[in-house]
């Protein structure tokens, strides 16, 4: 199983911890994803997408897009080029990771308990599609909520997805010398049932 989709399929899957198995919603209001791009060599700058939404069903597949348009950086120039140039939004609004939960495993989580879980799958950005894995800790909150969180930063390297070229056009805009080409994403996802 691939990395991405596992970690997300297992943050899901820790979540089924009661007997009943029923689908499982990200919960939007609770769920982000954060990442840190550094230009001029040594200044970093934080990014927030609130529009995170997906499910995960009982047969264990999963499901999570990344709303592009909630991009904020708290600089609207930024946001603006960055949706038009980098995302360009009006053609692909959303990131898309698919993957697969190993029910089995995190069946036995119960309220209270954390465990790490590796997962491994599929994230589409614009038309590129790569496999990706990291490592989660998934937190049972309640009967009906789990927790998923990154445990360290998924690195994503701009030139998988093609969007180098999209940076280098967002650099020669804002008159740098350089803009990093790979990011370190963070998440924090809510999933209910």
């Amino acid at each position: 199983m691939n990395g991405a989709k596992f970690l997300l399929s297992t943050a899901v899957a820790c979540s089924l911890a009661t007997t009943a198995l029923a689908d499982w919603t990200v919960e939007d209001d609770w769920s982000f994803l954060s990442f840190v791009s550094t230009k001029k060599q040594h200044v970093a700058e934080k990014h927030v997408i609130q529009g995170v939404t997906g499910n995960l069903s009982e047969d264990g597949s999963i499901e999570v897009k990344i709303d592009l348009r909630t991009h904020t950086s708290g600089v609207d120039i930024r946001d603006g080029r960055m949706a038009d140039i980098l995302f360009n939004v009006a053609a692909t609004p959303e990131a898309v990771f698919v993957g697969e939960v190993n029910m089995d495993e995190v069946s036995v989580l119960t309220v209270g308990q954390s465990i790490p879980v590796l997962v491994e799958g599929d994230l589409t950005i614009g038309e590129m599609d790569n496999f990706v894995d990291f490592e989660v800790l998934a937190t049972r909150v309640s009967e009906d909520r789990v927790v998923v969180t990154t445990v360290e930063p998924v690195i994503v390297d701009s030139v998988d997805y093609a969007l180098d070229g999209r940076i280098e056009s967002l650099r020669q805009l804002a008159k740098l010398d350089v803009i990093s080409l790979s990011v370190p994403v963070y998440f924090n996802l809510s999933f209910s049932r």
